[in-house]
């Protein structure tokens, strides 16, 4: 019986840090950092394992690794941005925004946005609910649309924290940081 099926194994219980430094050509993006936050491990329904950050063949970069996911609805999710102008000078890091997502299941099926080719090259695509493992090998995000959609990015050490909500219980939060060149 799996994780969600509750047996919780220790890897469990310990913050995940994945210290990654991966440059994709043509972007100008380097992914340095991937976290696990969730504070609380009982409200935990995501179980996420082997999660790194690769290039794939295409110079596009993608989180690689599999996740055991129960969520039905997620009713809410949330990415807030931290801007630095250096990652050696923490004090030079500052709220820059944050995108706030009442419908994420509506979002993952949305076509031509920064997120898009993630949800659409899971195995299995993940649409809601969603239930059961996931793989994430072929799940690549599109940088270039990121510098579309949101000019003027280049040249900071970013930390994004993203978290999904059932209702206002958080059941999920990673924090990714990376540059942009």
């Amino acid at each position: 019986m799996g994780f969600l099926g509750g047996v919780v194994t220790l890897t469990y219980f310990v913050l995940i840090v994945f210290p990654v430094f991966h440059r994709v050509e043509g972007t100008e993006f380097v992914m340095e950092n991937i976290e696990d936050c969730l504070r609380n491990a009982e409200d935990r329904r995501m179980d996420v394992r082997n999660l790194s950050i690769g290039v794939l063949h295409d110079g596009q970069w993608a989180l690689l690794g599999l996740a055991e996911i129960n969520i039905e609805k997620i009713t809410k999710s949330s990415t807030e941005l931290t801007k630095c102008t250096s990652k050696q000078e923490p004090e030079t890091c500052a709220y820059f925004t944050t995108f706030r997502y009442k419908n994420p299941c509506k979002m993952m099926e949305a076509d031509n946005e920064m997120w898009s080719t993630f949800f659409q090259n899971t195995v299995p695509p993940m649409r809601c609910p969603l239930k059961g493992l996931y793989s994430f090998e072929k799940a690549k995000m599109n940088g270039n649309a990121a510098y579309k959609g949101m000019p003027g990015l280049e040249g900071f050490y970013w930390k994004a924290k993203s978290t999904l909500l059932v209702g206002n219980k958080e059941v999920g939060c990673v924090i990714m940081e990376f540059s942009t060149m």
